[in-house]
C-alpha cells in the first residue's frame, strides 16, 4: 500500500528529478535507495512487477546506468554505483523490464563494475548481471563486454565468500540455453536467431573455479555453484570436461552436505551427466583412495552409490 501511494503521489518523478541533480549527492544516493525498496518484492505478486514496470516507464533506468558508468572519484561513487546496480537487478525481476533495461546500454558498466575494487559493487554488479540477461541475446551482449573473465576472477576471491557466490549466480546466468520468460523476451531472440553462448568458452579455468567453490565456498556459495554446474551439465559436450576439472567429488559431497538448495541442483547436475558419464562417476566413487567422496569404507562408498543412483534414477 505504501509504494502504491508514494507512486500515486508522483513521487517517482520526484525522485528521477533527484537522479538528474547533484552528482553523488547525498540526496541522489537516498533516491536510488528508495527506488530500489520501491522495487523490491515487499508489495507482492502482480503489485510488485507493476511497481516494476512503472518504474522503468518513469525513465529511472539511463540515470541508473549513467551512475554505474560515471568514473569513480570517491568512496560516495563506489557506494551510489552499488546502490544504482541493486535497483537495476530489482527491476528485472519483472521479465517484461529484462531487454529493455539492456537494451539502454547497462551491459559495459555493470561489466566494469565488477572489475571495481569494492566487495558491494562486485556483488551488486553480479547479481544485477544475472537478473537482466533474460535472453541469449542479452547473454552475448554481456559476453562481448568481458563479462565471464571477470566473473572468473571474481570466483577467484578466497578471502569474499558473498562475492564468489554472486559470481556464480552471474555465471548460470550466462550459461542459460534459453528465454527465462518466453513471453515477455521472445522477440528479443527471435528477430534474429540468437544462440546460446559457446559452450566452449566454459574452459578447464571455468569449471576448476567452479569445483573449487563447491569445495570450500560458503553455504550460498555452495548453491550458487551447483546452480551454474546445473546450466552447464545441459550441455552433453562439456560433460567430459567437467569431470577432468574434477568437478564430479564435491558435487556429489554437495548432496550429502548442502543446504537444500545446493542438494537438489547438484542432484539435477548429477542426473543431466549419468546420462553420459555413469560408469565414470560410479567407478570413481567407489575407487577413489581418498577422502573427496567422504569416509573411504567400502559400506560408506556403497551407501553414497545407492544414494546418488536413487536420487538420479
Amino acid at each position: 500500500a505504501g509504494r502504491a501511494a508514494a507512486l500515486s503521489a508522483s513521487a517517482v518523478p520526484a525522485l528521477v528529478a533527484l537522479l538528474r541533480g547533484q552528482r553523488r549527492s547525498e540526496a541522489q544516493e537516498v533516491a536510488i535507495e528508495v527506488l530500489g525498496r520501491l522495487a523490491s518484492d515487499s508489495a507482492g505478486g502482480l503489485g510488485a512487477d507493476r511497481i516494476r514496470a512503472n518504474l522503468v516507464v518513469s525513465g529511472a533506468v539511463p540515470l541508473l546506468v549513467d551512475l554505474l558508468s560515471s568514473p569513480p572519484d570517491s568512496p560516495q561513487h563506489t557506494r551510489s554505483s552499488a546502490l544504482a546496480a541493486r535497483a537495476l537487478a530489482r527491476m528485472a525481476q519483472y521479465p517484461g523490464n529484462c531487454t529493455p533495461i539492456v537494451s539502454m546500454g547497462t551491459a559495459a558498466p555493470l561489466v566494469a563494475l565488477l572489475r571495481s575494487e569494492d566487495e558491494e559493487a562486485q556483488t551488486e554488479a553480479a547479481f544485477a548481471s544475472a537478473s537482466v540477461m533474460a535472453t541469449n541475446k542479452s547473454r552475448q551482449i554481456f559476453l562481448a563486454e568481458g563479462l565471464l573473465p571477470a566473473l572468473v576472477d571474481l570466483l577467484r576471491k578466497r578471502d569474499a565468500p558473498r562475492v564468489r557466490a554472486a559470481a556464480a549466480t552471474a555465471l548460470a546466468s550466462l550459461a542459460g540455453k534459453d528465454t527465462k520468460d518466453y513471453y515477455h523476451a521472445r522477440g528479443d531472440d527471435d528477430a534474429v536467431p540468437y544462440l546460446p553462448v559457446d559452450w566452449r568458452l566454459y574452459d578447464a579455468v571455468v569449471l576448476g573455479e567452479l569445483a573449487a567453490l563447491l569445495r570450500e565456498g560458503s553455504p550460498e556459495g555452495r548453491a550458487q555453484a551447483a546452480l551454474a554446474m546445473l546450466q552447464l551439465a545441459a550441455y552433453e559436450q562439456l560433460h567430459k570436461a567437467i569431470v577432468a576439472a574434477g568437478v564430479l567429488p564435491p558435487l556429489v559431497r554437495t548432496v550429502a552436505e548442502g543446504n537444500a538448495d545446493a542438494r537438489g541442483r547438484a542432484i539435477t547436475a548429477l542426473r543431466f551427466l549419468m546420462t553420459s558419464v555413469r560408469e565414470e562417476l560410479e567407478a570413481s566413487i567407489l575407487s577413489s583412495p581418498s577422502d573427496e567422496y567422504g569416509p573411504v569404507d567400502p559400506a560408506g562408498r556403497e551407501a553414497l552409490l545407492a544414494k546418488i543412483r536413487f536420487y538420479c534414477s
